[in-house]
């Protein structure tokens, strides 16, 4: 199973899953919390299943270059 949640943006409620960095690669990681080299540790959610950790998987904090996809 997937770790997800609902938020809510603009009124709208949308399905978001905790995100997978190593599995995310649509993400350039600019804003994630997993990335040391973030310009801000803001995000860490995807929309994307595919990309999102299972229950009781947690991301690894690592360098990834902002800007490219990883």
């Amino acid at each position: 199973m997937k770790q997800e949640q609902i938020i809510k943006c603009g009124g709208q409620k949308i399905k978001v899953f905790n995100c997978d960095p190593e599995k995310n690669t649509q993400c350039d990681k600019e804003f994630c919390m997993h990335n040391i080299n973030a310009i801000d540790g803001l995000c860490n959610h995807t929309t994307n299943p595919d990309f999102a950790l299972e229950i009781g998987q947690k991301a690894q904090k690592k360098a990834y270059t902002p800007g490219r996809k990883n």
